[in-house]
């Protein structure tokens, strides 16, 4: 079966192309009855080329710098190989495209993608990978798998099921679905958007609500409104304009502002974390800096030593810089020695409190009191038992009631 060639600058009218279509530069095709113009075999372009109709084809190539534009749909049973760049008007559908330049089209549907430039897909973009060295709008609707893109990418909304990565910056425009999102630069993400993990290195910002079961903060990330999780570790900077909620564990490593509540299954801050009020379902540990304007309840909670906590603290069992004889720690169900150091609390509420040695509290109600040598209290209210060491200071005198009142939270 002979291949049809059709020379440079010329413009053809063609119909059904049985076997090879080879195109010289600057070439023109049009369709001879105003139906797509089908080629059995492959569409070779050698240069510039413009294609006035709808067109398919088993597999497409064009060479060097030439640049291929089709003012229709473009459909290729197989890869699409383009050296500079190409552009498509409506669909362009293949097994695979890889464009050296750039591509520019209105809707794109194939399973693998990788374009060494830029990229520009108006409205759908379908693939399992996408691959881009430089650059990508998409700011329709995406269905993709995994996303990579050396600089910059800007996306609508939909659904990116598996791995973005983004070395430069990354930005959804609309709600978006995704697997893992890795920012190594800058990334904003539009308000509603949910995933299954989020890691930064660089700064990410959610425009509002936010749902990932799993996060990872070394660099800086910033939520405008609601924040729900499964697990959060900090070891970078992290705000929440709204509240956050943990259903297991928040670890703050580094920084973790809240302005309204967090609510979580666990809490451990070994930097410093602030919240309106933090309500914790287990066990809460600090050793760093904590700030609850309303207060923090928990089941237990242990101050470590050299820690400061401001705000009142509820909850069953309560331990500020405790060590010696018979005493310990819980950390993460084990026990534990505590080494002493000065530790500060404001009001505590519990059953059980031990003040450690050198550390202060302000007014103490509980149940049984141990306070530690050399401790400072604002005032002390118990109920059934009162160990004191030596060198103890209490501003007021210690009550002893039968009931202690309702906590404050």
């Amino acid at each position: 079966m002979a291949d049809l060639r059709v020379s440079g600058g010329t413009t053809v009218k063609l119909g059904r192309v049985e076997g090879e279509l080879k195109v010289g530069n600057d070439a023109r095709i049009q369709s001879a009855d105003g139906t797509a113009v089908v080629v059995t075999g492959g569409a070779e372009f050698h240069g510039n080329a413009e294609i006035e109709c709808d067109f398919e084809c088993q597999n497409l190539t064009v060479h060097r710098s030439g640049k291929l534009r089709v003012n229709g749909n473009l459909t290729v049973n197989g890869p699409v190989d383009v050296s500079n760049s190409i552009v498509v008007e409506k669909l362009l559908k293949a097994e695979t495209v890889d464009v050296g330049g750039h591509v520019n089209v209105h809707s794109l549907s194939c399973k693998r993608m990788r374009v060494g430039g830029t990229a520009e897909v108006s409205e759908l973009l379908q693939a399992e990978t996408v691959d881009v060295g430089g650059k990508i709008e998409a700011r329709g609707r995406l269905e993709v798998k995994d996303l990579q893109v050396g600089g910059k990418a800007e996306v609508g909304g939909g659904a990116i099921t598996g791995t973005i990565n983004i070395g430069g910056k990354f930005e959804s425009l609309s709600k978006l679905e995704f697997g893992e999102l890795q920012i190594f630069g800058f990334g904003s993400i539009a308000a509603g958007s949910s995933g299954k993990k989020i890691l930064t290195s660089g700064k990410l910002q959610a425009e509002g609500d936010l749902h990932c079961d799993e996060m990872e903060v070394n660099g800086v990330t910033l939520v405008a409104g609601d924040c729900d999780n499964v697990r959060v570790v900090v070891k970078g900077k992290f705000d929440v304009k709204g509240s956050l909620a943990v259903s297991e564990r928040l670890d703050v490593h580094g920084s973790t502002d809240v302005r309204d509540t967090f609510n979580g299954g666990a809490l451990l801050v070994n930097g410093r974390f602030s919240a309106d009020k933090a309500l914790v379902s287990g066990n809460a540990e600090v050793h760093g800096s904590i700030e609850t304007r309303k207060g923090l309840k928990a089941k237990e909670v242990l101050v470590g030593s050299s820690s400061r906590c401001r705000g009142p603290i509820v909850a069953e069992v309560v331990e500020v810089g405790a060590s010696g004889p018979g005493l310990s720690a819980f950390v993460w169900g084990q026990r534990l020695r505590v080494q002493a150091g000065t530790s500060q609390v404001d009001d505590i509420y519990s059953s059980r409190f031990v003040l450690g040695p050198g550390s202060r509290a302000g007014r103490i109600f509980s149940e049984s009191v141990e306070l530690g040598p050399g401790c400072d209290a604002e005032e002390v209210t118990y109920v059934t038992g009162l160990k004191v060491d030596a060198h103890v200071k209490i501003a007021h005198p210690v009550k002893k009631v039968d009931k202690l009142g309702e906590p404050p939270l």
